[in-house]
């Protein structure tokens, strides 16, 4: 009997029943590793830059009631999406839109919107809430060490109203156990599923790997890892672990959220959307390869980054009397000095470099679609404000604020199809529109992909008619802090992926 069968046999404890396969999701060997690669190779840069950007911008909304709004749903979403995609419980989209955006009340869940009682749900919810509280209180604003017994003391808030949990038998059979709060699992806690067991830190080897688990942590943020990099590795070798009973998604994802709170960035908010590539990533990391996690918590950062700037908007709105749109001019002017202003200009020059890479790039296209007729050309002076109503379209379909008055250029791609003109012509439009991001231009930019079919009307006098078709969810945003080269390279795939995706779509319509 090899090993592993062994080990399934004492863990499954089922003599009469074949043994599952075995899948070591604890390294049996070694235990938790190191990080074994250079942080450099697997960071995401840009969210160095969100970082720099996110700081002045946040100084600005001290102490607003946009701000505080802001983080009072963001920190709701947190604690409900948490939840859901660990099964602690399910509430429907259209509800938790309604909980993020109105408070956690008993009065928001009706029967049918969730699946476990309501005061229940309330409970978990509001046990979420305070957990995040008490991590920024204690570790933020008091700054004390994370520590094993600060760990133990997370769970237990975090579980203080979750009386069972779901588990298996020795045969794999669904039981449901009392909920063990702020201690150590007591027996494995391995998962049974589709004839593999995954097989976490035996219970005598917890307390050493925690405190192995911390010891690492400590040096990584001795070392100035990423943040990106040290939340991956910290909530992946946690997953690993699996300390508690249950909960151990929940504690690992308020981990994470704890090293981007430390690095001024946001809570971790993985929401259902983003499971399958959550689970993937951590699966991926399972077999040695950490860098498709940091790049979904790099995601989830930048999300939160992109409601964050939007907060601004709020702010916007017209004042009620001269008196107070005078002092708001004044109060503009008084923040914004001329060195800040001229640093954040610097994004314009990174705009520059990209237009002229995307000409280049579309150029080559443009030879590769011969015999098929098109034509490449950018803005100027002249011509700058076209398109100005199909980026207002699409900045509100991606959801952000176009700022067109403190730059605007473009480039085009135009296809014409079978003919330059007449009826085998069916024009497409490939633009991409460099723009400011925000009322309150803060250097961030963006280049904003429009896919645009053309079609001749039904009738002789009929106009053309003009089809926008959507192929990105959101535009490509770059800032006044990052460096051309790293710039160039993000840019790059981005563009190649929105090419890409409009041909693909055009030959479907034409």
């Amino acid at each position: 009997m090899n090993a592993q069968y062994y080990r399934a046999r004492l863990q499954f404890n089922a003599p009469d029943m074949t043994p599952p396969l075995v899948h070591e999701i604890w390294p049996v060997e070694t235990g938790i590793t190191d990080l074994d690669v250079n942080p450099a190779q697997i960071s995401v840069p840009a969210l160095a830059d969100i970082r720099e950007v996110w700081a002045g911008a946040r100084g600005k909304l001290e102490n607003t009631d946009q701000l505080r709004t802001f983080n009072e749903r963001l920190a709701r979403e947190w604690a409900i999406e948490t939840g859901v995609i660990e099964d602690v419980f399910h509430i429907d989209k259209g509800v938790t839109v309604n909980l993020i955006e109105q408070g956690i009340s008993a009065a928001l869940l009706e029967h049918g919107t969730v699946d476990k009682p309501v005061d229940y749900v309330i409970s978990i919810l509001r046990d979420h809430v305070e957990t995040l509280d008490w991590l920024f209180d204690r570790f933020i604003v008091q700054q004390r060490p994370v520590t094993v017994g600060a760990v133990k003391d997370l769970h237990a808030l975090m579980t203080a109203h979750q009386a069972n949990v779901d588990a298996q038998d020795a045969g794999g059979h669904p039981i449901r156990l009392d909920m063990i709060k702020g201690d150590w699992k007591r027996q494995p806690n391995n998962a049974l599923r589709d004839g593999v067991m995954y097989c976490y830190c035996p219970p005598e080897f917890v307390q050493s790997e925690m405190e192995r688990l911390f010891n690492f942590h400590a040096e990584h943020e001795a070392s100035g890892f990423p943040s990106e990099v040290a939340a991956a590795w910290l909530h992946h070798r946690f997953t690993q672990i699996h300390p508690f009973q249950d909960g151990n998604g929940r504690v690992a994802r308020a981990l994470a959220t704890l090293v981007f709170l430390r690095g001024g960035l946001f809570p971790l908010v993985i929401n259902r959307e983003m499971r399958a590539q959550y689970i993937d990533a951590l699966e991926r990391a399972d077999s040695g390869d950490l860098k498709p996690l940091v790049q979904e918590l790099a995601l989830a950062q930048q999300s939160r980054f992109d409601q964050a700037l939007n907060i601004a908007e709020d702010l916007t709105a017209l004042p009620k009397s001269v008196e107070l749109a005078v002092q708001s001019l004044k109060d503009r002017f008084a923040t914004r000095t001329a060195e800040v202003a001229a640093e954040q200009r610097r994004v314009f020059e990174l705009a520059t470099i990209l237009q002229n890479y995307s000409k280049e790039r579309l150029h080559s296209v443009r030879q590769l679609l011969e015999p098929i007729h098109s034509r490449l050309e950018s803005s100027d002076e002249t011509n700058d404000f076209y398109y100005r109503e199909q980026i207002i379209d699409e900045a509100r379909r991606m959801g952000y604020y176009p700022n067109t008055t403190v730059y605007r250029a473009w480039v085009r791609l135009v296809i014409s199809g079978g003919a330059p003109t007449g009826p085998d012509a069916t024009p497409a439009i490939l633009l991409f529109s460099f723009h400011g991001r925000g009322s309150e231009f803060a250097g961030v930019m963006v280049c904003a992909p429009i896919f645009e079919i053309v079609s001749e009307g039904s009738g002789e006098e009929a106009p053309r008619v003009r089809t926008l078709v959507p192929i990105s969810d959101k535009p490509f945003e770059f800032y006044f802090t990052e460096s051309a080269d790293t710039l160039r390279g993000r840019f790059s795939a981005w563009l190649e992926e929105a090419i890409t995706l409009a041909i693909s779509q055009y030959q479907r319509m034409v």
